[in-house]
Parts: C-alpha cells; structure tokens; sequence
C-alpha cells in the first residue's frame, strides 16, 4: 500500500484531478462527455494516479449501441502537476 502524501504539496488531490481533466479535455478530439472524477491515489513515487470516468456517446451514436461509461487513468507529477501519463483502465 502507498504511503501518505505529505501534508503539503504544490500539488494536491485536487489539483491533480483538475489537471486531469483540463489534460484529457485538451487533447480529446471531440469533448469529452459526462467527466467525473471516480478515483484518486497517491503512488508511492510521488505521483497522483487520477481516474476520470465520461460518457462514450460519440461511439454510441457512431455505433447505434450503448458502451456505458469509459475511463481513463492519469499520471500526475505531485511536485509539478505535468501529467505523465494518460491509459486506457480496462472494464470487466
């Protein structure tokens, strides 16, 4: 299990997953629907893990059928607040 993040950080949770979602709006080709914050975590290297959850109703309508909801996971630097990283967190 990670351990704590200190106490004081340029960049907290909240920080984090607002860098998360201006990240993933920024880069999306069509916006993104629906983005809620499912999951935060703290790493035990110094980075937020951010989960964001939307809607996938472009596919949707593309595909005449219902995906459900779709998420991403992002890697937040915690001194800087770069997002590192941007995957696909697969369903079951």
């Amino acid at each position: 299990m990670a351990t704590a993040p200190p106490a004081v950080r340029p960049f907290d949770a909240k920080a984090a997953a607002k860098a998360a979602k201006e990240f993933f709006v920024a880069v999306s080709e069509k916006a993104p629907v629906d983005v809620m914050l499912e999951e935060i975590e703290w790493s035990d290297d110094d980075h937020w893990l951010v989960t964001l959850g939307y809607a996938g109703q472009y596919l949707e309508q593309v595909l005449g059928t219902s995906l459900g909801r779709r998420y991403k996971v992002f890697k937040i630097d915690a001194s800087t607040g770069e997002v590192v990283s941007m995957k696909i967190r697969p369903t079951d």
